[in-house]
């Protein structure tokens, strides 16, 4: 307890003034609850963050039973790398797309070889051999990218949606063997699926 001298100017009075000061075992104590409220709501500002922000899907029946999502965070980036194997010039590797003779020798000119130095890669596209084996080494390292990148869930529904699965007669087939294919079985298992009509175990 302190003391205070004042005068009063006017009844020349002296009046004393006391204060108390809080133990340093109080202030600690109360400091310690300040942290803790600020902690705790620091926290509950992320909870609720995660839950607005966290990804979000179903089915649109609106519209034919197509995927409806939204607070995606790796779509983006899974178009990206899509889009990165469809913009790579195939002559890059040596290699050409032809549905007729008149295409064909078009693509022998266009990068330089012989058709006995030609092979068939898939549908309508064509390369050399050292060519084609580029090319699935590069498609490969853009794959592994997916993998490491970009969320299952959200390659699934995005790839439902583009191979119209809601329509087709084999259900998810397509989309889930994209799936499986980038990020293995097991955690394809852990994706929620519409139109399931085929077992993993057995892609």
């Amino acid at each position: 307890m302190k003391k205070v001298m004042r005068t009063n100017k006017k009844s020349l009075q002296t009046m004393e003034i006391t204060t108390v000061e809080k133990l340093p075992s109080e202030l600690t104590l109360e400091n310690k609850k300040i942290e803790l409220e600020k902690k705790t709501n620091i926290e509950n500002q992320s909870d609720n963050m995660e839950k607005e922000e966290k990804f979000s899907f179903c089915q649109n029946w609106e519209n034919d039973g197509t995927i409806s999502w939204k607070n995606a965070k790796t779509l983006a980036r899974y178009k990206e790398l899509k889009n990165e194997i469809v913009n790579t010039p195939l002559k890059e590797f040596s290699m050409f797309v032809a549905f007729s003779r008149e295409q064909f020798a078009q693509g022998l000119e266009d990068i330089g070889e012989s058709e006995d130095n030609i092979y068939h890669y898939y549908a309508g596209i064509y390369g050399t051999k050292e060519g084609i084996k580029n090319y699935i080494r590069f498609q490969e390292k853009v794959d592994e990218r997916k993998a490491e990148e970009c969320d299952p869930q959200e390659v699934y529904c995005y790839e439902y949606n583009n191979y119209e699965c809601c329509l087709g007669f084999e259900g998810d087939k397509e989309a889930i063997e994209v799936v499986v294919s980038l990020f293995g079985k097991e955690r394809a298992k852990e994706i929620k699926r519409f139109n399931a009509f085929v077992d993993i175990d057995e892609l």
